[in-house]
């Protein structure tokens, strides 16, 4: 089982399965959606409002993407 049908049947969300496949846009989406000093996301902030409750919808499932994506990933072994 791929960890793709793994993630499938553990509910991932949709938009985590199809992040998965971006790597640079999850890996983006991690950097971007970090905590301020009063544990509120960064990137989710507008003027005039103080954000959402970190992590985030998107913090979240860019991390479930990750876990999907490098779980996928041929593990290394040192030899050949």
């Amino acid at each position: 089982m791929t960890a793709v049908e793994q993630s499938v049947s553990h509910k991932s969300s949709p938009l985590a399965l199809a992040l998965a496949a971006l790597p640079e846009v999850w890996r983006t989406l991690l950097i971007e959606h970090e905590p301020d000093s009063y544990g509120r996301c960064r990137a989710c902030r507008t003027s005039g409002t103080p954000g959402v409750p970190w992590p985030c919808t998107l913090r979240v499932a860019a991390e479930d993407a990750r876990e999907i994506a490098l779980a996928d990933q041929p593990h290394w072994t040192g030899s050949n």
